[in-house]
């Protein structure tokens, strides 16, 4: 049985160094808040300087995005929110704004911790397989549930205006997560040329518009995991120069487009578990150079071409567990010589190659087990 690792996805945190990575991934709890008094509900009325108008103002944005710069700008009034209060905010938590379709807070799990991998005293690696790295003990809830938890709940966002970010140009932390969102508009992230970290997870997004990231060029975080992603258009990354976190858990995609990643030389994490993809085209990761930790658990690969993970020579965890993988390719795992984690479990390999593991010399956790 195929199942999400957790309800909901957390913020990502790692920190790598030369020679030794640790990968530490946090939970970060969002408090279920109702609506500020201040904030108008969708329908109501507004007052005249809630209906724009105002030189300054940001009274015609998206009401919970207008909401939140007021609270960052320390403003009571919309209409007193000037291009400087806008320049000036950091952070911006959109985070789950409203409950789930019992009233209550949706159920989370954590995410996996990934151990120490440091030298020990002798010199030696010591690494074992990460505790809970398949999530929560139970099934958590479904995205079905989740889906209609957003439908009952008028307070999430389901559309962002054109505008509704203009002017935070010294932002640098993002978060519309647990809302339902499905589309963005044109230019939305336009003037967020210095958001270091952007989270559009746990929303209802099918496809993303191509080069709607092309202006975020001090990205290094992006989350879109608990989507409903089908499919990677050409050029969706493009502009990334920075990016160093991609991760896509728990989505829809069936593929890998050929040089989807090509552009994205600075990425260390690539997260693709719990999706429906059933190939990899040979040069799926051409240009990851500094890819640290790729995972492909939870998927349908019945095989791995020759060559996928050419060019990975700085790779130290590879999952590939829950797939049903009937054989490997001689050679597939040459030139992974930093590796230091591989686990294969829960496949359907029944014979391996000769000499498939010879080139994995800093090896310290293997596993094959059903």
């Amino acid at each position: 049985m195929r199942f999400p690792p957790r309800a909901r996805p957390s913020h990502l945190i790692t920190c790598a160094c030369a020679l030794i990575a640790v990968a530490l991934i946090a939970t970060c709890d969002h408090p279920v808040t109702n609506p500020p008094e201040s904030a108008s509900p969708p329908g109501a009325p507004q007052s005249a300087a809630a209906q724009g108008g105002a030189e300054d103002g940001v009274c015609d944005r998206t009401w919970q995005v207008r909401e939140e710069i007021m609270d960052e700008a320390e403003k009571d009034d919309c209409a007193e929110v000037t291009a400087d209060d806008l320049a000036g905010i950091r952070f911006m938590n959109l985070a789950w704004y409203g409950f789930d379709a019992d009233g209550d807070a949706a159920d989370t799990c954590e995410e996996p911790d990934f151990e120490r991998l440091d030298p020990g005293p002798d010199g030696t690696r010591a690494g074992s397989r990460p505790a809970g790295k398949l999530g929560c003990g139970s099934s958590p809830p479904s995205r079905p549930r989740i889906s209609a938890a957003a439908a009952n709940d008028t307070t999430r966002i389901t559309e962002l205006k054109e505008g509704d970010l203009d002017g935070l140009t010294g932002l640098w932390f993002l978060t519309f997560e647990g809302q339902s969102l499905s589309t963005l508009p044109d230019g939305i992230f336009n003037d967020l040329g210095e958001l270091t970290d952007l989270s559009l997870s746990t929303n209802l997004f099918r496809t993303l518009p191509e080069g709607v990231f092309a202006n975020l060029g001090s990205l290094q975080e992006l989350n879109l995991s608990y989507n409903m992603i089908s499919r990677l258009p050409a050029g969706v990354f493009d502009g990334l120069d920075d990016l160093t976190g991609l991760n896509l858990l728990l989505n829809n995609l069936h593929g890998i487009p050929a040089g989807v990643f090509a552009g994205l030389g600075q990425l260390s994490r690539l997260d693709l578990r719990f999706n429906n993809i059933a190939r990899l085209p040979s040069d799926a990761f051409a240009g990851l150079d500094n890819l640290v930790f790729l995972f492909l658990d939870g998927n349908l690969l019945t095989e791995l071409p020759e060559g996928v993970f050419d060019g990975l020579g700085r790779l130290l965890l590879l999952w590939i567990d829950q797939n049903p993988l009937t054989e490997l390719p001689a050679g597939v795992f040459d030139g992974l010589g930093a590796l230091l984690q591989l686990t294969l479990v829960e496949n359907r390999l029944t014979e391996l190659p000769d000499g498939i593991f010879d080139d994995l010399e800093s090896v310290v956790s293997l596993f094959l087990s059903e």
